[in-house]
Order: C-alpha cells, then sequence, then structure tokens
C-alpha cells in the first residue's frame, strides 16, 4: 500500500473544473484507504463523501460513495464521519 497514493491520489475522474476536494482522515484498518469529501458544482452544488482506497491485487484506486449532501456541506461530511470513527 502507498500511502501517498491516498493522502495525495488522482482524483481527475471524480473532480471536474469546478469541483473542490477535502481530505478529512484516514480510514481504520490497513490498507482501508481515506475518507475525502468533493463539492461537486457541474449541476448545482453537491457534496460527496468517499471513502478511497488502493486495491490490494491491481493498485488501482477504488472510489466509494459513502454520503452525499445537497449544497456545499463539508462540515455535513465531516459529522457523517463522527458515528463511523466513534464505532471502530
Amino acid at each position: 500500500m502507498h500511502d501517498d497514493l491516498i493522502i495525495n491520489p488522482d482524483l481527475t475522474l471524480i473532480l471536474g473544473p469546478e469541483d473542490e476536494a477535502y481530505f478529512l482522515c484516514p480510514a481504520a484498518g490497513v490498507g482501508q484507504g481515506a475518507y475525502w469529501a468533493v463539492i461537486h458544482r457541474r449541476h448545482g452544488a453537491w457534496t460527496h463523501l468517499y471513502r478511497i482506497a488502493q486495491d490490494r491485487f491491481s493498485q488501482r484506486l477504488l472510489v466509494h460513495l459513502v454520503a452525499y449532501f445537497e449544497g456545499e456541506c463539508l462540515e455535513e461530511a465531516r459529522n457523517a464521519l463522527l458515528p463511523l470513527r466513534s464505532s471502530r
């Protein structure tokens, strides 16, 4: 697992020209990746919470949509991680 690919992944497949990505925190467990919030603006503002990890076999990035919010909701995305982090 290359941590630099998770902390600084190539997000070109999920980012549009006006979108912004925010690293939130590492995911629990070895190889589980990290959580990112992305604010998309192409069809109105939407915030997606993703878990991005590297596949152990193919070395490709795996992008999992965890939650989504209408509008620019960075704090809501952070707050959505609280139950996930407290259940560890």
